[in-house]
């Protein structure tokens, strides 16, 4: 499982940094254009939500729904899950201004849904397994 989360988080750096996602993800065509002419204020650059690519937000909040899932695999503690993908988050916002690629608060708070919305799936999952599994008990005396 350490393999698949490494390759994962692979993956999105590169889907992250590459000049053009669609063709990253369609052609496979990776293409890195860094820039030491970095504008931090564009972080906190709030567009209004009709301009803001409803595809990538999707992505986003898939790529953090399954980081988040790999990370509770291997790491077994939601916090830490927590930490991780909030850090892992906020860093890649930042790391696109190195790479020519837009950021949005927009995207933090898609990659945070992804994660809250896992985690929300797991606890209910966990805990209708434990009610099916107290049934099968009581069945089974």
């Amino acid at each position: 499982m350490r393999i698949l989360l490494c390759l994962w988080i692979v993956f999105m750096l590169v889907g992250m940094c590459t000049s053009d996602v669609f063709a990253f993800l369609l052609e496979g065509k990776v293409n890195f254009r860094f820039t030491s002419e970095v504008h931090f204020a564009e972080l906190f650059h709030v567009k209004p939500l009709q301009a803001v690519s409803k595809l990538e937000l999707i992505g986003h909040f898939g790529m953090f729904f399954i980081l988040a899932g790999l990370l509770s695999a291997v790491l077994k503690n939601t916090i830490s899950v927590v930490l991780f993908t909030l850090f892992f988050g906020a860093g890649t916002e930042i790391l696109q201004l190195f790479f020519n690629r837009g950021t949005s608060p927009y995207d933090f708070l898609a990659n945070t849904a992804g994660v809250l919305l896992f985690l929300l799936c797991r606890k209910i999952w966990k805990e209708e397994m434990g009610r099916i599994r107290k049934e099968r008990k009581v069945w089974e005396i």
